[in-house]
């Protein structure tokens, strides 16, 4: 099968010799770096490879990557008989939030972190490759010495590395710790500082640190001058400016931020081909939004994709014009998500209490969550920000909407929601700074009285996530909004991109929490009496047969005795 492989790949690459001598320069490069090595014994398995392109504006970007996945001829892969191992890669959403916390920011790339960690030799037999570098020549074994982008137990070896390193060169390296077990996705790290002194004695611990592990930092880029001013140019991202009139955006975790500016910003093309099914799920997943700031905008395109799928088109079946037109008047708005500019820096330092403020919504498209952060300071008016949202849409059941899933047991859902992502929140941000107390809103008179209400029981629907909800979030926390006022009311019903820019009220939340949270008074609501609540479980008493029986020939004997 490998060898099958190798000259179906020899054949493409023949007949692209641009291609063909860029992948010739990695294997060569992965050679040279003894990151390979010609193998003296036949291997126990031999791993297919292949190239991975991208071309953007003209330049040529390859990856060989090495596919552990393909089974033998017994119909086994060596990645179907490693195990993986836990998780241990920082989550890119929670990284993102802590980053907005630090004064000072800089981001760094792990130079080819994977293959600066060897393999032992007993186990490379299991990473042999077939190769050459022209096909006159014979087929080479070679055997990959060190971890391999492919095979499936690699993300937790390498990562576990860093953990180690982490561990034993603490003591050496203080201001560094918790950098690559909290600040690291991978090998994309993203820490800061409170001050430049102390961001310029973090990059320099953080060199000396992974040194140690024989690993080198590149592609760095921050905020700081001073953390740049010692790093050659071709290990800088790009050559930053710091002149806010210059637009310097980089790329950290696919999310774009300008340096100079100090701001996370979001880049969309329109669609310029007819919209199918396969097109239009292609535009959404393009809009990479892992803080779901962009959530109003996301939830309209999901459900238009929910609007495909219902009507059970085909993957490249062209849509009717009435939907075309739909999803057109959409798509051209996205690059207007360009204008969206979100300041990353949250000034935290110097507040005299931190407060969360969740919002959930629903709709009969679906449910939301809202999260934002209220600080307060002894000398300035409270601020309040936006930390992040989700969305999700009502599900079908036979390309149908599920008719079972009313108003009040999604909205039941969306309060679900909201107490995961605070919870979340919370989680994320313990290490940065204290949450004194989380404040929960909905516009449902429904699911607070579900909340509040201790005596009935409830059908196992919403019996079961009012217990998660009580055991996320206390009923005391959640308050009562009106709909006006819901900011996750945005996102439940979404809205178009031009839309989105200017909605105040989603961006900076009501105009009542940028006030003392003394002042904050949960508007009168009608609470839905006992008797009239929805979704109560129907409780029916039966009689045991045995004493039903009894009962007959008793009233049986009574009536003999009258006679």
């Amino acid at each position: 099968m490998a060898l099958s492989r190798f000259y179906n790949l020899e054949r493409k690459l023949t007949a692209d010799p641009i291609i063909y001598e860029e992948y010739k320069a990695f294997m060569n490069e992965y050679l040279q770096l003894g990151h390979m090595k010609l193998a003296q014994t036949p291997g126990n398995y031999i791993i297919p490879h292949h190239a991975v392109v991208k071309r953007t504006n003209g330049k040529i970007k390859l990856r060989v990557v090495f596919d552990a996945s393909a089974p033998t001829s017994s119909g086994t892969s060596l990645n179907n008989l490693l195990f993986t191992g836990p998780k241990l890669q920082c989550d890119i959403t929670d990284l993102l939030l802590r980053c907005r916390f630090h004064e000072y920011m800089l981001t760094a790339d792990i130079w080819k972190m994977y293959r600066q960690i060897q393999v032992s030799p007993a186990e490379c037999s299991y990473q042999h490759i077939l190769w050459r570098n022209d096909p006159a020549e014979s087929i080479q074994e070679y055997a990959l010495s060190t971890v391999t982008y492919g095979v499936s137990s690699s993300p937790f070896q390498a990562i576990r590395v860093l953990h180690q390193l982490e561990l034993d060169e603490r003591s050496k390296y203080p201001a560094a710790q918790g950098v690559l077990s909290s600040q690291t996705y991978v090998d994309d790290i993203i820490a800061g500082a409170a001050s430049v002194e102390q961001i310029v004695t973090l990059q320099k611990q953080l060199i000396g640190l992974l040194g140690q592990g024989q690993f080198e930092l590149k592609k760095w880029a921050s905020n700081c001058p001073q953390v740049l001013q010692n790093i050659p140019k071709d290990d800088q991202v790009v050559e930053l400016s710091f002149d806010p009139k210059d637009d310097c955006s980089i790329k950290i975790l696919g999310l774009h931020w300008d340096p100079a500016n100090d701001i996370f910003s979001y880049h969309s093309d329109p669609c310029v081909s007819r919209p199918t099914k396969r097109s239009v799920l292609s535009a959404i997943a393009k809009i990479y939004d892992p803080l779901g700031a962009l959530s109003p905008i996301t939830f309209c395109a999901k459900c238009f994709m929910q609007i495909l799928w219902k009507n059970a088109y085909e993957w490249d079946q062209p849509i009717n014009d009435e939907l075309a037109s739909s999803w057109n008047s959409f798509s051209t708005q996205l690059p207007s998500v360009s204008q969206v500019k979100i300041k990353r820096h949250i000034l935290i330092e110097q507040c005299t209490d931190v407060q969360l403020l969740g919002f959930s919504d629903a709709s009969q498209k679906g449910y939301s969550a809202v999260v934002y952060m209220r600080l307060s300071y002894a000398s300035r008016p409270g601020t309040v920000h936006l930390l992040t949202a989700r969305s999700k849409v009502a599900p079908l059941k036979n390309n149908r909407l599920d008719e079972s899933l009313s108003i009040p047991r999604l909205e039941l859902c969306g309060a679900l929601l909201l107490a995961q992502t605070l919870l979340r929140v919370q989680n994320a941000l313990s290490s940065i700074t204290h949450i004194s107390s989380i404040h929960a809103w909905t516009d449902s008179t429904v699911v607070l009285s579900w909340l509040t209400t201790q005596q009935v029981t409830f059908k196992v629907f919403v019996t079961n996530r009012l217990n998660k909800i009580g055991e996320l979030l206390p009923s005391g926390q959640w308050r009562y909004v009106p709909s006006m006022q819901n900011p996750a009311d945005c996102v439940s019903r979404g809205l178009l991109p031009t839309e989105a820019l200017e909605h105040s009220l989603y961006w900076d939340g009501p105009s009542f929490v940028q006030q003392s949270p003394d002042t904050w008074k949960s508007p009168q609501y009608e609470k839905i009496p006992i008797a009239e609540l929805p979704e109560q479980k129907t409780v029916a008493e039966t009689l045991h047969s045995d004493l039903l029986l009894h009962q007959q020939r008793t009233t049986n004997g009574l009536k003999n005795s009258h006679h």
